[in-house]
């Protein structure tokens, strides 16, 4: 699967921010390489030891940029906000992105990654710096954090892909 769009290029005064910008626009290239290696074949099989398929990782990548997209805009426009709770694992295992169309789901997923990427390249110090209350635990987050947590998210969900390449293609030997 491709991406149909032009790669995406967003900058930022601040190094760490930069490097976030820049790790997560890649994602997007990267997720694509990875379901056109996998094929139609492997798109919706889950192997032995592995959660989910590689459609439902886009199902869940699409969830968290929802997520922490509105985590992140309650922050910037709320004074010290509770954000809302999120259960990925609950919304996960209910199965919803299996019955979804894979195209939909990373077009959706592209556009509200490239449009966090944007908002994220126009925050100053300040915006970056504002706060909310995690409800899970109390502790204070920052934009900053939420802003970093989208290319921790990335490595990981991209090293879940990996996996599942090796695990689905692997030639018997």
């Amino acid at each position: 699967m491709e991406s149909t769009s032009e790669p995406l290029v967003v900058s930022h005064p601040d190094p760490e921010i930069a490097d976030v910008l820049i790790a997560a626009a890649a994602t997007e290239r990267l997720v694509s390489e990875s379901l056109r290696r996998l094929g139609p074949t492997y798109l919706g099989k889950i192997p032995r030891g592995q959660v989910w398929s590689a459609a439902e990782t886009i199902g869940h990548l699409l969830d968290v940029e929802i997520a922490y997209g509105h985590h992140l805009r309650c922050i910037l426009s709320q004074d010290t906000p509770r954000l809302s709770q999120f259960d990925e694992e609950k919304l996960a295992t209910q199965g919803y992105w299996r019955t979804r169309d894979l195209p939909e789901l990373l077009t959706a997923w592209s556009t509200l990654r490239r449009t966090h990427l944007v908002l994220i390249s126009r925050l100053d110090a300040d915006m970056l710096a504002r706060g909310g209350i995690l409800p899970d635990s109390g502790h204070p987050i920052t934009a900053r954090e939420i802003a970093l947590r989208f290319a921790i998210q990335d490595r990981f969900h991209l090293s879940q892909l990996g996996v599942l390449e090796e695990t689905l293609l692997r030639t018997p030997a």
